[in-house]
Protein backbone atom coordinates (compact mmCIF):
# COMPACT_ATOMS: atom_id res chain seq x y z
CA UNK A 1 0.00 0.00 0.00
CA UNK A 2 2.79 2.43 0.88
CA UNK A 3 4.46 1.81 -2.46
CA UNK A 4 1.19 2.45 -4.34
CA UNK A 5 0.67 5.74 -2.51
CA UNK A 6 4.20 6.85 -3.30
CA UNK A 7 4.06 6.24 -7.04
CA UNK A 8 2.27 9.49 -7.98
CA UNK A 9 4.81 11.43 -5.94
CA UNK A 10 7.69 9.55 -7.49
CA UNK A 11 6.34 10.35 -10.93
CA UNK A 12 6.44 14.05 -10.20
CA UNK A 13 9.89 14.08 -8.71
CA UNK A 14 12.25 11.90 -10.74
CA UNK A 15 12.82 14.32 -13.59
CA UNK A 16 12.49 17.66 -11.81
CA UNK A 17 15.22 20.26 -12.31
CA UNK A 18 17.40 20.63 -9.23
CA UNK A 19 15.96 24.04 -8.40
CA UNK A 20 12.45 22.65 -7.94
CA UNK A 21 11.09 21.91 -4.48
CA UNK A 22 11.32 18.33 -3.25
CA UNK A 23 8.32 16.15 -2.37
CA UNK A 24 7.19 16.60 1.21
CA UNK A 25 8.84 14.23 3.64
CA UNK A 26 11.55 12.95 1.33
CA UNK A 27 14.31 14.72 3.26
CA UNK A 28 13.02 13.68 6.67
CA UNK A 29 15.72 11.92 8.69
CA UNK A 30 15.72 8.14 8.94
CA UNK A 31 17.72 6.21 11.55
CA UNK A 32 21.18 5.46 10.16
CA UNK A 33 22.14 1.81 10.51
CA UNK A 34 24.52 -0.92 9.49
CA UNK A 35 23.04 -2.93 6.62
CA UNK A 36 25.79 -5.54 6.78
CA UNK A 37 29.55 -5.60 7.24
CA UNK A 38 30.95 -2.21 6.12
CA UNK A 39 27.78 -1.06 4.32
CA UNK A 40 25.70 1.50 6.20
CA UNK A 41 22.49 3.40 5.43
CA UNK A 42 22.89 7.17 5.84
CA UNK A 43 20.05 8.40 3.61
CA UNK A 44 16.77 10.11 4.31
CA UNK A 45 13.28 8.70 4.75
CA UNK A 46 12.93 8.14 0.99
CA UNK A 47 16.26 8.94 -0.69
CA UNK A 48 18.74 6.12 -0.18
CA UNK A 49 22.38 6.97 0.49
CA UNK A 50 24.97 4.44 1.57
CA UNK A 51 28.32 4.73 3.32
CA UNK A 52 30.94 2.08 2.59
CA UNK A 53 33.54 2.23 5.35
CA UNK A 54 37.17 1.21 4.74
CA UNK A 55 40.50 1.63 6.58
CA UNK A 56 41.62 4.15 3.94
CA UNK A 57 38.54 6.37 4.04
CA UNK A 58 34.93 5.96 3.03
CA UNK A 59 32.76 5.88 -0.09
CA UNK A 60 29.43 7.70 -0.22
CA UNK A 61 26.83 6.54 -2.71
CA UNK A 62 24.20 9.16 -3.68
CA UNK A 63 24.34 12.73 -2.40
CA UNK A 64 20.60 13.17 -3.09
CA UNK A 65 19.35 16.79 -3.19
CA UNK A 66 21.67 19.55 -1.99
CA UNK A 67 19.25 20.01 0.91
CA UNK A 68 19.72 16.32 1.77
CA UNK A 69 23.43 16.69 2.47
CA UNK A 70 23.06 18.04 6.04
CA UNK A 71 20.78 15.09 6.83
CA UNK A 72 23.31 12.65 5.37
CA UNK A 73 26.14 14.31 7.27
CA UNK A 74 24.25 14.07 10.55
CA UNK A 75 23.61 10.37 9.90
CA UNK A 76 27.27 9.70 9.13
CA UNK A 77 28.33 11.43 12.35
CA UNK A 78 25.62 9.71 14.40
CA UNK A 79 27.18 6.39 13.38
CA UNK A 80 30.51 7.63 14.72
CA UNK A 81 32.23 8.37 11.42
CA UNK A 82 33.69 11.64 10.14
CA UNK A 83 32.04 13.21 7.11
CA UNK A 84 35.47 14.51 6.07
CA UNK A 85 36.67 10.90 5.73
CA UNK A 86 34.59 10.46 2.57
CA UNK A 87 37.14 10.00 -0.20
CA UNK A 88 34.91 8.93 -3.10
CA UNK A 89 31.38 9.97 -4.09
CA UNK A 90 29.48 7.78 -6.55
CA UNK A 91 25.88 7.64 -7.75
CA UNK A 92 23.43 5.36 -9.51
CA UNK A 93 21.90 7.71 -12.05
CA UNK A 94 21.57 11.26 -13.30
CA UNK A 95 18.48 12.61 -11.55
CA UNK A 96 18.59 15.58 -9.16
CA UNK A 97 17.32 13.54 -6.20
CA UNK A 98 20.53 11.48 -6.37
CA UNK A 99 23.27 13.82 -7.64
CA UNK A 100 21.97 17.29 -6.74
CA UNK A 101 24.16 17.42 -3.64
CA UNK A 102 27.41 16.46 -5.38
CA UNK A 103 28.79 20.01 -5.34
CA UNK A 104 28.25 20.41 -1.61
CA UNK A 105 29.74 17.01 -0.74
CA UNK A 106 32.75 17.86 -2.90
CA UNK A 107 33.16 21.21 -1.12
CA UNK A 108 32.89 19.67 2.35
CA UNK A 109 35.08 16.60 1.80
CA UNK A 110 37.17 17.02 -1.34
CA UNK A 111 35.94 13.58 -2.42
CA UNK A 112 36.60 12.25 -5.91
CA UNK A 113 33.29 12.43 -7.79
CA UNK A 114 32.75 9.32 -9.91
CA UNK A 115 30.04 9.38 -12.61
CA UNK A 116 28.97 6.94 -15.31
CA UNK A 117 30.17 8.05 -18.73
CA UNK A 118 26.77 7.60 -20.42
CA UNK A 119 24.94 9.61 -17.76
CA UNK A 120 27.60 12.31 -17.49
CA UNK A 121 25.94 14.83 -19.86
CA UNK A 122 22.68 14.65 -17.91
CA UNK A 123 24.49 14.73 -14.56
CA UNK A 124 26.19 17.98 -15.50
CA UNK A 125 22.78 19.68 -15.67
CA UNK A 126 22.19 19.31 -11.92
CA UNK A 127 24.16 21.83 -9.89
CA UNK A 128 23.62 25.00 -7.87
CA UNK A 129 23.28 28.20 -9.86
CA UNK A 130 26.61 29.65 -10.89
CA UNK A 131 28.56 26.42 -10.42
CA UNK A 132 29.60 23.50 -12.58
CA UNK A 133 28.93 19.91 -11.59
CA UNK A 134 32.18 18.35 -10.37
CA UNK A 135 33.17 15.17 -12.21
CA UNK A 136 36.60 13.69 -11.52
CA UNK A 137 36.30 10.23 -13.05
CA UNK A 138 34.11 8.67 -15.73
CA UNK A 139 33.36 4.96 -15.61
CA UNK A 140 31.83 2.40 -17.95
CA UNK A 141 30.00 -0.89 -17.56
CA UNK A 142 32.17 -3.37 -15.66
CA UNK A 143 34.54 -0.76 -14.25
CA UNK A 144 35.40 -0.91 -10.56
CA UNK A 145 35.80 1.56 -7.72
CA UNK A 146 38.22 0.34 -5.05
CA UNK A 147 39.19 1.81 -1.70
CA UNK A 148 40.73 0.23 1.38
CA UNK A 149 40.19 -3.36 0.29
CA UNK A 150 36.56 -2.89 -0.82
CA UNK A 151 35.69 -3.10 -4.51
CA UNK A 152 32.42 -2.01 -6.08
CA UNK A 153 31.64 -3.06 -9.65
CA UNK A 154 29.44 -0.92 -11.91
CA UNK A 155 26.74 -2.52 -14.08
CA UNK A 156 24.88 -0.61 -16.79
CA UNK A 157 21.10 -1.01 -16.32
CA UNK A 158 19.65 1.55 -18.78
CA UNK A 159 16.03 2.61 -18.96
CA UNK A 160 15.30 4.84 -16.00
CA UNK A 161 18.22 6.86 -17.39
CA UNK A 162 20.41 6.05 -20.38
CA UNK A 163 23.34 5.20 -18.11
CA UNK A 164 21.69 3.89 -14.94
CA UNK A 165 24.33 2.07 -12.85
CA UNK A 166 23.80 -0.71 -10.36
CA UNK A 167 26.68 -1.67 -8.06
CA UNK A 168 27.75 -5.03 -6.69
CA UNK A 169 30.12 -6.03 -3.91
CA UNK A 170 30.58 -8.89 -1.45
CA UNK A 171 29.76 -8.51 2.24
CA UNK A 172 30.51 -10.81 5.16
CA UNK A 173 28.46 -11.69 8.21
CA UNK A 174 28.52 -14.67 10.56
CA UNK A 175 31.35 -16.30 8.65
CA UNK A 176 29.40 -16.21 5.38
CA UNK A 177 29.88 -14.16 2.22
CA UNK A 178 26.83 -12.49 0.69
CA UNK A 179 26.53 -11.07 -2.82
CA UNK A 180 25.20 -7.54 -2.38
CA UNK A 181 23.32 -5.69 -5.11
CA UNK A 182 22.76 -1.93 -4.91
CA UNK A 183 20.08 -1.36 -7.52
CA UNK A 184 19.95 1.74 -9.68
CA UNK A 185 16.23 1.96 -10.49
CA UNK A 186 13.74 -0.12 -12.43
CA UNK A 187 11.01 2.47 -11.96
CA UNK A 188 8.97 3.57 -14.99
CA UNK A 189 6.80 6.34 -13.56
CA UNK A 190 6.58 9.50 -15.71
CA UNK A 191 8.50 7.81 -18.52
CA UNK A 192 7.54 8.25 -22.17
CA UNK A 193 7.85 5.06 -24.19
CA UNK A 194 6.05 5.95 -27.44
CA UNK A 195 7.55 8.66 -29.62
CA UNK A 196 10.39 9.46 -27.24
CA UNK A 197 12.73 11.34 -29.57
CA UNK A 198 15.18 12.11 -26.75
CA UNK A 199 15.55 8.41 -25.91
CA UNK A 200 14.38 6.34 -28.91
CA UNK A 201 15.84 3.11 -27.50
CA UNK A 202 14.12 3.33 -24.14
CA UNK A 203 11.78 0.33 -24.67
CA UNK A 204 14.56 -2.02 -25.76
CA UNK A 205 16.77 -0.81 -22.91
CA UNK A 206 14.12 -1.40 -20.27
CA UNK A 207 13.40 -4.91 -21.54
CA UNK A 208 17.09 -5.78 -21.64
CA UNK A 209 17.56 -4.41 -18.13
CA UNK A 210 14.75 -6.50 -16.63
CA UNK A 211 16.36 -9.60 -18.14
CA UNK A 212 19.82 -8.58 -16.96
CA UNK A 213 18.52 -7.86 -13.46
CA UNK A 214 17.79 -11.55 -12.92
CA UNK A 215 21.26 -12.70 -13.99
CA UNK A 216 22.98 -11.41 -10.87
CA UNK A 217 23.59 -13.69 -7.86
CA UNK A 218 21.72 -11.47 -5.42
CA UNK A 219 21.64 -12.34 -1.71
CA UNK A 220 21.29 -8.91 -0.13
CA UNK A 221 19.76 -6.00 -2.03
CA UNK A 222 18.95 -2.34 -1.54
CA UNK A 223 17.90 0.36 -3.98
CA UNK A 224 18.02 4.08 -4.77
CA UNK A 225 14.73 4.78 -3.00
CA UNK A 226 13.86 3.45 0.42
CA UNK A 227 10.33 2.49 -0.62
CA UNK A 228 11.61 0.31 -3.48
CA UNK A 229 13.09 -2.22 -1.07
CA UNK A 230 10.66 -1.73 1.84
CA UNK A 231 13.28 -0.11 4.06
CA UNK A 232 10.91 0.87 6.86
CA UNK A 233 9.63 -2.69 7.23
CA UNK A 234 13.08 -4.25 7.05
CA UNK A 235 14.58 -1.73 9.46
CA UNK A 236 11.84 -2.53 11.99
CA UNK A 237 12.88 -6.19 11.76
CA UNK A 238 16.54 -5.19 12.10
CA UNK A 239 15.74 -3.34 15.33
CA UNK A 240 14.12 -6.46 16.80
CA UNK A 241 16.79 -8.83 15.51
CA UNK A 242 18.29 -11.20 18.03
CA UNK A 243 21.49 -13.17 17.81
CA UNK A 244 21.01 -15.91 15.26
CA UNK A 245 18.11 -14.22 13.49
CA UNK A 246 18.50 -13.71 9.73
CA UNK A 247 19.50 -10.30 8.40
CA UNK A 248 16.27 -8.80 6.98
CA UNK A 249 18.18 -7.27 4.07
CA UNK A 250 19.08 -10.75 2.83
CA UNK A 251 16.07 -11.18 0.58
CA UNK A 252 16.81 -12.93 -2.73
CA UNK A 253 13.20 -13.95 -3.33
CA UNK A 254 12.00 -10.43 -2.55
CA UNK A 255 14.43 -9.13 -5.14
CA UNK A 256 13.06 -11.48 -7.82
CA UNK A 257 9.49 -10.48 -6.97
CA UNK A 258 10.48 -6.82 -7.12
CA UNK A 259 11.97 -7.19 -10.62
CA UNK A 260 8.93 -9.14 -11.79
CA UNK A 261 6.49 -6.52 -10.51
CA UNK A 262 8.36 -3.60 -12.05
CA UNK A 263 8.60 -5.43 -15.38
CA UNK A 264 4.85 -5.96 -15.32
CA UNK A 265 4.37 -2.26 -14.50
CA UNK A 266 6.52 -1.39 -17.51
CA UNK A 267 4.67 -3.64 -19.96
CA UNK A 268 1.31 -2.33 -18.75
CA UNK A 269 2.41 1.28 -19.09
CA UNK A 270 3.85 0.61 -22.55
CA UNK A 271 0.65 -1.08 -23.73
CA UNK A 272 -1.42 1.84 -22.44
CA UNK A 273 0.75 4.40 -24.23
CA UNK A 274 0.66 2.39 -27.46
CA UNK A 275 -3.13 2.17 -27.28
CA UNK A 276 -3.38 5.91 -26.67
CA UNK A 277 -1.09 6.62 -29.61
CA UNK A 278 -3.11 4.34 -31.89
CA UNK A 279 -6.34 5.99 -30.78
CA UNK A 280 -4.85 9.41 -31.49
CA UNK A 281 -3.85 8.42 -35.01
CA UNK A 282 -7.32 7.11 -35.70
CA UNK A 283 -9.00 10.43 -35.02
Amino acid sequence: MIRKLLLPVLALAFCLPVAFSQPAGWNDPFPPHRVMDNLYYVGTKELASFLIVTPQGNILMNSDYESSVPVIRASVERLGFKFSDIKILIAGHAHPDHVGGDNLVKELTGAQVVVGRVDAPATKAFHPEGKEHPIDRLIDDGDTVTLGGTTLTAHMMPGHTKGCLAWTTDLKEGGKTYHAFIECSLNIQAMKFVGNTDYPGIVDDYRATYKKALTFPVDLWVSSHASFYNLAEKYAKLEKRREGDPNPFVDPEGYKAHVDQFEKNFEAALAKQQAQAAEGKGK
